[in-house]
């Protein structure tokens, strides 16, 4: 339906607008300091329902931190299906995406392909209709390398074999088989278009390399989710964090043919000393404006836990000072994104304010009501009668010579003083809003 119109390319940027922009969510069950509020979060609004205000995120995406497959079946909790079953239920009620990671082996552990192929079959019923559904089939695996073809469940599946990646490659088809056709594959990692710890982009070459050999397969991925973290910074070699986007984006994409999202867009963090841009507001601009305007950057889901004070990402390094938008705890925040000194009880951030503007113009299907174009163009009215004015005028000149004869009796001169009338009467109030889902 519409959403075959939102599916994966290389479209994004020419246009200067983001397929999709959302956040990191957090699930019913508490988590952090007691957030339980209900999933998705309420404080969110669909792009196509309006303009975001107050504290508000505009989003047509959600990813929620939790609904991870394995993870959640392996631990035995029940409550990723109805999380994923509420999400998905929300996000074609309102013509979103939905984001999920399916299989993180650090966390998980190395499952055997049994074991991880039960577990697809059981969530695939949960994810099919008419929403695109993003699954991080893999998660942070690559380390430089291409080793984790060694482990399970990768090497039940062949290992390495002649291409080096036999058992991945077997892998990404099976669940191909298993998912609905609306899901769309892809790896998840970092340090592929992004830098973190100065330690540089260490997992490009290895990306590259698995998505080409992947694709060289019959088992091309769909997307690739870049993490994005402690990008106010200046890594070298590049001159600034767009430097950085750009060029890494521009690799991987042209390599691979494969669309990108920034997955866990967390920016901000202090552990480096001197940032390139200290404020929150000054990040964001820069580097959402680099996405929108990037061919291969598709979208944007961040931070990590969200936009709230009490949930954003304690990662050790400050990002909790620097990340948050809104403040809904009941005390100060220890941090001030925007050196504004509005950091108490109900503080949101300059940030905030302007992505809240920036959506609308930037992200694919975004209500009209923002757009103050149309209500520009009103005004093109008054420019058309006055063209049409110059030409009647001749065109009243011209029948005057057959009555020139009679001009002396004609007090029809006034006639053409008809022609005011006609044309004060041909104004037209604009058309009603459409509201649309591309």
């Amino acid at each position: 339906m519409f959403f075959a119109l939102l599916i994966c390319s290389a479209s994004a940027g020419p246009n200067g607008k983001l397929t999709w922009f959302g956040t990191v969510n957090h699930p019913v069950a508490p988590i952090g300091p007691g957030y339980t509020n209900p999933f998705p979060d309420q404080n969110n609004i669909p792009i196509a329902q309006g303009v975001a205000t107050g504290h508000q995120l505009p989003w047509n995406i959600i990813r929620d931190e939790e609904v991870d497959i394995i993870h959640q079946s392996f631990v035995k909790d029940p409550g990723w299906a109805a999380n994923t079953q509420a999400a998905l239920n929300y996000c074609v009620a309102n013509g979103m995406a939905l984001v999920i990671t399916f299989y993180y082996p650090s966390f998980d552990g190395n499952q055997g392909w049994a074991y991880v192929q039960a577990q697809a079959q059981m969530a695939a019923p949960f994810l099919g209709g008419n929403c695109p559904v993003y699954i991080h089939i893999v998660n942070e695996v690559l380390n430089g390398n291409t080793n984790f073809v060694n482990n399970p469940p990768f090497s039940d599946l062949g290992g390495a074999g002649g291409t080096g990646i036999d058992g991945f490659i077997a892998y990404v088809k099976a669940l191909r088989s298993i998912f609905p056709p609306n899901c769309k594959l892809g790896m998840s990692d970092f340090n592929v278009c992004d830098h973190t710890l100065n330690l540089g982009a260490f997992n490009l070459a290895s990306a590259i390399h698995v998505y080409q050999v992947l694709a060289a397969n019959g088992a091309k991925l769909d997307f690739f989710a870049a993490e994005g973290y402690w990008m106010n910074y200046n890594w070298t070699p590049y001159s600034d964090p767009v430097a950085m986007l750009n060029d890494l984006c521009n690799r991987f994409g042209s390599a691979t043919g494969t669309p990108i999202i920034y997955s866990e867009f967390t920016p901000m963090a202090t552990e480096k000393g001197t940032p390139f841009w200290a404020k929150q507001s000054d990040t964001w601009k820069n580097l959402l404006g680099a996405m929108a305007a990037h061919p291969w950057v598709i979208g944007m889901t961040g931070p990590w836990g969200g936009i709230r004070y009490s949930q954003v990402w304690r990662d050790g390094f400050g990002s909790e000072k620097l990340n948050w938008m809104w403040n809904d705890s009941s005390g100060n925040a220890d941090g001030d994104p925007d050196q504004t000194g509005q950091i108490g009880p109900g503080a949101i951030t300059p940030t905030l304010t302007w992505i809240q503007g920036w959506v609308p113009g930037h992200v694919s299907g975004s209500a009209p009501t923002p757009t103050p174009t149309p209500t520009a163009t009103p005004p093109q009215p008054t420019p058309k009668p006055t063209p049409p004015q110059p030409t009647p005028t001749p065109t009243a000149t011209p029948p005057q010579p057959t009555p020139t004869p009679p001009q002396p009796t004609p007090t029809p001169t006034p006639t053409p003083t008809a022609t005011p009338t006609l044309s004060s009467g041909t104004y037209r109030a604009p058309a009603g809003t459409v509201i649309h889902v591309p």
